[in-house]
């Protein structure tokens, strides 16, 4: 008896593994990917950010007074601010969703934006 059911647990475990295997296919699963940017539209890296500039303007908006504050303690005043703080170009960002993919996150660190897509749909 027991190597009958051990036979059958046997074949029921391969077929599972030999159906399952059969219907994943690569073109039909979305993946997640990092989309990166050679720059964040009219800013360009390496660009110095002057206190009171446009750029400098929309980088403190995307900072906390706290965040602020922690920089101030260890940064010289013209480096609280720095290019990094800049927001990922929103053009970018919509010509990714153009594309008809699913951005998923935002960085503006990385210049980035991560999206789940078809491997076909980047290509």
């Amino acid at each position: 008896m027991f190597k009958i059911s051990l036979l059958f647990l046997t074949l029921f475990l391969q077929t599972q593994y030999v159906i399952f295997s059969q219907s994943l296919n690569p073109d039909t699963i979305e993946y997640r990917y990092w989309v990166y940017f050679k720059d964040k539209g009219k800013y360009k890296p390496g660009e110095k950010i002057e206190k009171g500039s446009e750029a400098y303007q929309i980088a403190v908006s995307e900072l906390s007074e706290k965040a602020l504050w922690r920089r101030s303690k260890v940064l010289e005043d013209d480096k609280i601010v720095s290019y990094l703080d800049l927001p990922v170009n929103i053009d970018y960002i919509d010509a990714i969703k153009k594309l008809e993919v699913i951005p998923n996150s935002v960085s503006k660190w990385f210049n980035a934006v991560s999206v789940k897509a078809l491997k076909g749909k980047l290509d």
